[in-house]
């Protein structure tokens, strides 16, 4: 059985890498919005005939693409619960 330290390391570990994980997933969902704006943007410039987003409309389509990502990733990772005392520890390769 691991040391209540070790243990705690690792669901800290655990609980970061999710955290990180969720992160990156916000940041590009918002990140593919902005480069959906680019794209009308070019489009405009061109001369092809597009709607045009002020930075309201803008930043509504950002937070609702950051958003979905988030659902989607909390979908496929929910948030990672503390490991049972009675389940035995395997730590993660290093």
């Amino acid at each position: 059985m691991p040391s209540i330290p070790q243990k705690a390391w690792y669901e800290r570990r655990r609980f970061r890498v999710w955290i990180s994980g969720l992160s990156a997933t916000v940041i590009h969902g918002a990140a593919a919005a902005g480069g959906a704006f680019v794209g009308l943007a070019t489009a405009k410039g061109l001369g092809i005939d597009v709607p045009q987003l002020n930075v309201q409309q803008l930043g509504v389509v950002l937070l609702s693409a950051g958003l979905s990502s988030l659902f989607a990733y909390l979908r496929k990772s929910p948030i990672p619960r503390p490991e049972d005392d009675t389940k035995p520890f395997h730590p993660a390769p290093s």
